[in-house]
C-alpha cells in the first residue's frame, strides 16, 4: 500500500523529466534512485520524495546529505 501512496509523486517526477530507477534498502530506509540529465540521488520514500516532486529540494540537495 505504501507504493500506492508514493505513485502520485513518482508520476509528477516523471512528468518533470526525471528517470525513476531501482529501489534499495539503505540504512533501514527504502530509497529510490532518481536521475535527471545531470544529477542522481537515492531519495528516501517519504518527505524527501514529496519535497523533490514539489520542487522544495533538488537532487543535489539530497545527494549532499
Amino acid at each position: 500500500m505504501e507504493n500506492a501512496s508514493i505513485e502520485p509523486a513518482l508520476v509528477v517526477l516523471k512528468e518533470q523529466g526525471f528517470e525513476i530507477a531501482e529501489s534499495a534498502i539503505h540504512d533501514g530506509h527504502v530509497r529510490i534512485r532518481i536521475r535527471s540529465r545531470h544529477d542522481s540521488a537515492l531519495v528516501e520514500i517519504g518527505q524527501d520524495l514529496w519535497d523533490l516532486a514539489a520542487g522544495r529540494l533538488t537532487l543535489a540537495d539530497i545527494a549532499r546529505r
